[in-house]
């Protein structure tokens, strides 16, 4: 009897150590989760931040290449009011130089 009491001391300790155990890991895992919680917080911030950057870049680019843009665009109008300026008259002037009644 004396020797079941004590092996039934030794197994409540060992449960007792064994729920010790188990409570200290919970608590380490909960700190491990915040850690990491903050630290994903911490480089979404920073992937924000790196965003919002290139944002502000981008529209500086774009600033920047609109009136170039702008001014490419008109240029490349231009010719192309001359170029069909220039052959509308060189039409003119073999219509005009052909039918010999211009002259």
């Amino acid at each position: 009897m004396e020797e079941q009491k004590q092996q039934m001391e030794e197994l409540e300790d060992e449960l007792q150590a064994a729920e010790d155990a188990k409570l200290r890991l919970e608590v380490n895992l909960q700190a491990k989760i915040t850690q990491l919680e903050r630290e994903l917080q911490s480089k979404d911030e920073g992937v924000e931040e790196s965003r919002k950057g290139l944002l502000r870049q981008l529209r500086d680019l774009e600033q920047v290449s609109s009136p170039i843009i702008t001014t490419a665009l008109k240029s490349s109008v231009i010719n192309t009011q001359k170029s069909l300026i220039l052959d509308l008259l060189l039409d003119l002037f073999f219509v005009v130089c052909l039918d010999g009644d211009g002259l």
